[in-house]
């Protein structure tokens, strides 16, 4: 169906007046001349809407490339790899330690890998590109994922199989990829997976699962398999399946009609991850979609107005994250009403140790047992919203 916004329920095409027309015309005619305009009437409207989504992807192109410019550049390689253009992650690859670097990288994947020609290079010659996933020595779960994710996408717009240098990739990045199931979700076998089964002694993986659709039984899947992984109850059931849930729901609202993504089609999907600790008994949880984000779907849902009464006057990216959490805790008791952001705080709290992080757009905000609420904001945008969940079952 075609997305028709306000604006063309005002449109009035210039048409004459059926009924001075019509009665100087036979039967035969008269039919020959309502469908003559509904068909002008029909094809204004196709081209009035083209012409608006024309206009939300042209919006969505601009963002990125504002905030790609408020990000450090990442270093290209012209030598290292004969033909090619590389270009190379940060050492530590995390959006909670090194946010800017490892978002550079994520954006200029996007840039590299969605184009169908070759690199034009500042000295004039064309090359191929490659991403050099041997740079990096750290790998954060949560940009792990998102990085994931990005493969997965380019993986789906290109026939066949991609092909990768994993064998070359530091032992503790490519067994985390082995064990989180990248090669399985990119249908490829790694050159020698044989190597250690797991990202090290001390930590084990929740395979990727991604999906379009949304239904309860994922959320009872995913608890299921990070208890199972964890050996041990994760948390209270229910506030375990709400928390989810919670965040399944978001995924939902995260890619309206009127979204646009650039410079790939909106992918429409979710992604999830997770991890287990034994030494530490500490189990972690992600979830990452690459919709709108929550600070541009919030405005338009029904209790932005109550929203602002909670926000600071900046209305800043993590302060209506942060006022959305606040607004489910201030809402509950209200019949037909859920707590929203706030259940996906409640199992950190029941736990009484770890945290919640949800990031969004230009908003970071961490939440702690105690309601403890910390918020950071960037300058350059982050695409769709990534939530992760890490506490002690200790």
């Amino acid at each position: 169906m075609v997305a028709v916004s306000t604006a063309l329920l005002q449109f009035k095409p210039k048409f004459p007046k059926l009924g001075i027309i019509l009665k100087k015309l036979s039967e035969k005619q008269r039919l020959r001349h309502k469908r003559l305009m509904q068909k002008r009437l029909k094809s204004q409207t196709i081209r009035f809407s083209a012409s608006e989504g024309h206009g939300q992807a042209i919006e969505a192109r601009n963002r990125f490339r504002t905030a790609r410019r408020l990000l450090p550049k990442i270093h290209m390689d012209f030598e290292r790899r004969p033909g090619y253009a590389t270009f190379l992650p940060p050492k530590l690859f995390s959006l909670s330690e090194n946010y800017e670097e490892t978002l550079s990288f994520i954006y200029d994947f996007k840039i590299h890998f969605s184009r169908r020609k070759p690199l034009i290079c500042e000295d004039g010659v064309s090359r191929q590109t490659y991403a050099e996933f041997s740079e990096i020595e750290t790998l954060g779960s949560g940009a792990g994922l998102v990085l994931a994710a990005e493969i997965h996408r380019y993986s789906q717009t290109r026939p066949g199989k991609i092909k990768v240098q994993d064998h070359q990739w530091a032992e503790g990045v490519r067994n985390y990829f082995i064990d989180t199931g990248l090669f399985n979700l990119l249908r490829i076998d790694p050159h020698e997976i044989q190597a250690r089964s797991r990202i090290s002694e001390k930590r084990e993986a929740l395979r990727y699962q991604s999906g379009r659709t949304l239904e309860g039984k994922d959320v009872a899947e995913l608890r299921r398999r990070l208890q199972e992984l964890a050996g041990q109850p994760v948390g209270k059931r229910v506030l375990v399946y709400n928390a989810i849930a919670e965040a399944f729901k978001n995924v939902d609202h995260a890619y309206p009609r009127w979204f646009r993504s650039w410079p790939y089609p909106s992918s429409h999907r979710w992604w999830t991850s997770g991890f287990w600790e034994p030494s530490s008994k500490t189990v972690g949880l992600q979830l990452y979609d690459q919709g709108a984000g929550i600070p541009r779907t919030l405005p338009r849902q029904s209790q932005w107005p109550r929203l602002l009464r909670l926000m600071e006057p900046e209305r800043s990216d993590s302060g209506l994250i942060a006022a959305a959490m606040e607004y489910g805790r201030t809402s509950t008791g209200q019949q037909g009403r859920g707590k929203g952001l706030a259940e996906m705080a409640d199992w950190i709290e029941s736990s009484g140790s770890g945290f919640l992080r949800i990031l969004s757009g230009q908003g970071e905000v961490t939440y702690r047992p105690g309601r403890i609420i910390t918020r950071r904001d960037f300058d350059a945008n982050f695409d769709g919203t990534l939530v992760q969940w890490e506490l002690s079952l200790a």
